[in-house]
C-alpha cells in the first residue's frame, strides 16, 4: 500500500461517520433445479457514491454492494455509509482520487462487517445454512475511478 496523500489524511480526520444502514438485503432460492448452478461463484463487489449538501455541511453516501451467487440461489447485500464534513472542508469531496482513496481505506472497511453479517443472515434464513464470508484484509476489496457506478442525479440531502 502506498503512503496516503495529505488530502486523504485530512479527509479521514475531518469526516464524521453519521450512519451505516442497509439499502438492499435479499436472498432468492431457485425453485426449479434447472436454474441451479454447478458451483458457488466468488462474491462480486460494486461501489457507488453520492455527494449531498445542506447549508453548513457536505455529505457523502457510499454504497457497497455484494452479490453472492450460490448454486441454489443468490444473496444480495448493500449497506451504505453516510459521512459528513463541515462546510469549510467541502473541497475535500471535490477530488475524485481522494474520495476513492477514502472509500477504499475507510468506508469499505467500515461496511464489510455489515456485508458479512447480511450474507450470513440472509443465507441462513433462505438456504438454511449460513454462508460465512472470510475476513478481508485492508485493500483486498478496492475500487478505482472507472469501477465507480455513476452518482445519482436526484440525490437529496440526508435527513437527521
Amino acid at each position: 500500500m502506498s503512503t496516503p496523500s495529505a488530502a486523504l489524511v485530512r479527509l479521514a480526520s475531518e469526516a464524521r461517520l453519521e450512519q451505516i444502514s442497509m439499502a438492499t438485503l435479499s436472498a432468492e432460492r431457485f425453485m426449479d433445479q434447472q436454474d441451479f448452478r454447478e458451483d458457488a461463484e466468488p462474491p462480486r463487489f460494486a461501489m457507488r457514491n453520492e455527494r449531498l449538501e445542506d447549508a453548513d455541511r457536505a455529505f457523502m453516501r457510499v454504497f457497497l454492494r455484494c452479490d453472492v451467487p450460490l448454486p441454489e440461489g443468490d444473496v444480495v447485500v448493500e449497506p451504505f455509509a453516510v459521512y459528513s464534513i463541515p462546510g469549510t472542508s467541502v473541497d475535500l469531496f471535490d477530488d475524485e482520487e481522494t474520495v476513492i482513496g477514502f472509500i477504499n481505506e475507510v468506508a469499505v472497511m467500515a461496511m464489510l462487517p455489515y456485508v458479512r453479517q447480511g450474507v450470513a443472515d440472509m443465507s441462513q434464513r433462505v438456504f438454511e445454512a449460513a454462508v460465512l464470508m472470510p475476513a478481508f484484509p485492508r485493500g483486498a476489496i478496492s475500487f478505482n475511478l472507472k469501477d465507480a457506478i455513476p452518482q445519482s442525479e436526484d440525490s437529496s440531502p440526508v435527513s437527521e
